[in-house]
């Protein structure tokens, strides 16, 4: 096991592949950029959209269809705690084949619709920092959060920041609509910083708010979003 994965000293983009090309993949360079400053780690001089284009389409067997990948993005190097370097280093890894690709709309609430249910993890909370933001190899509240949810029957599950609000989906970022307006959480309120949040945000007209659980309670639509299978709606339930 290396230094990186041993201290969590990570972070990884979860990018699709669909129609021959990867549809996010501009996004996904600008939150690796953002995320390797936070971090402090050295990408590549030659870094780039076609960079990482060539290094990933390498791993994708077949051009036809759908795959879904981890790049995984570490400071390389041995060592412990301290690290005896800062540059990045990179595996991209094939997760496999995906029969649906990426969703970016959303159709009219139907009624009777039967949707996917998630609830609020209350034993943990998440901190709202910027180390929050990236999607990091420290993902232990998401194992507890989703491995409780699983327990409990559900779907998904909500994460709570330190504020004890609501800031993200168990591997998401979450989005709710109130009387024909968009609201999701501000990055200072700990969500991951997500790339179909900002892709969903460069369509629509959201407005960036904190979130209570009463809130979304109160909302008329709940949606989770991720870089996989873009926008879903969930209906929010109540768990004891």
């Amino acid at each position: 096991m290396s230094r990186a994965s041993l201290y969590g000293d990570l972070f990884f983009e979860t990018i699709l592949f669909e129609k021959g090309e990867f549809p996010l993949l501009e996004l996904h360079v600008e939150r690796i950029r953002r995320s390797a400053e936070i971090m402090e780690m050295e990408l590549p001089e030659h870094f780039s959209v076609d960079y990482l284009n060539e290094f990933l389409v390498n791993s994708i067997p077949d051009p036809s269809k759908i795959f879904r990948l981890r790049l995984v993005i570490r400071r390389a190097g041995l060592g412990f705690y301290a690290p005896v370097q800062n540059k990045a280093e990179f595996e991209a890894q094939l997760i496999g084949s995906l029969s649906v690709g990426l969703n970016v709309k959303v159709g009219e609430k139907l009624a009777n619709q039967e949707l996917p249910k998630v609830a609020v993890f209350n034993k943990y909370y998440k901190p709202c920092h910027s180390l929050s933001n990236v999607k990091s190899g420290n993902a232990l509240i998401y194992v507890m959060a989703l491995k409780w949810a699983k327990e409990m029957g559900l779907d998904d599950v909500l994460i709570l920041n330190e504020y004890k609000r609501i800031c993200e989906g168990g591997s998401s970022n979450v989005f709710w609509v109130k009387n024909d307006e968009w609201f999701t959480p501000p990055l200072e309120e700990g969500p991951v910083d997500g790339v179909m949040r900002l892709k969903w945000m460069s369509m629509k007209r959201v407005t960036q708010k904190p979130c209570s659980i009463e809130e979304l309670r109160n909302a008329d639509r709940i949606f989770l979003s991720n870089s996989i299978q873009g926008m879903k709606e969930v209906a929010f339930v109540e768990v004891n």
